[in-house]
């Protein structure tokens, strides 16, 4: 973080992350980690707190159906051990839900979260995800133009 992400953020840019402050949480919550224990640490850490989070939500089955459906393509695909683990990753789920459910009781640590159907259509999620980041970029963008 302090390498990239700071710099970036210090400059007045936008960062795009895949995994961050959350994904560490709920992988280890899912690990059986105290989901507490991972934000204490997070926090003393001095993690920071993103100004959105997008969370493509899925039902198992919807993970299921598009794992088969990625290996046909590329058998290399979801060896790593987490990935392909579907029950692992139903407890990931459970806890990326879980947070979602805690944001409004704790903003100061995770800040906006926003829930996607991710079991949609990928036209129709990439939809929601744009629907959300333009006026977020639109904001960026004119404050940018006017420095």
């Amino acid at each position: 973080e302090d390498e990239e992400i700071i710099p970036v953020y210090n400059f007045g840019g936008i960062i795009i992350t895949n995994r961050h402050k959350f994904s560490t949480d709920a992988y280890q919550s899912a690990q059986g980690v105290d989901l507490d224990k991972t934000m204490e640490m997070q926090t003393k850490r001095g993690i920071h707190t993103p100004d959105i989070t997008l969370i493509l939500d899925i039902t198992i089955e919807t993970l299921r159906e598009r794992m088969e459906n990625a290996r046909r393509i590329d058998q290399s695909r979801y060896r790593d051990k987490f990935e392909s683990d579907l029950q692992f990753q139903g407890k990931v789920i459970k806890q990326y839900r879980k947070m979602f459910g805690m944001q409004s009781s704790n903003k100061g640590y995770f800040g906006r979260i926003e829930l996607i159907d991710g079991n949609q259509e990928i036209g129709v999620v990439a939809g929601s995800i744009r629907k959300i980041i333009e006026p977020i970029y639109r904001k960026w963008d004119g404050k940018r133009r006017a420095n």
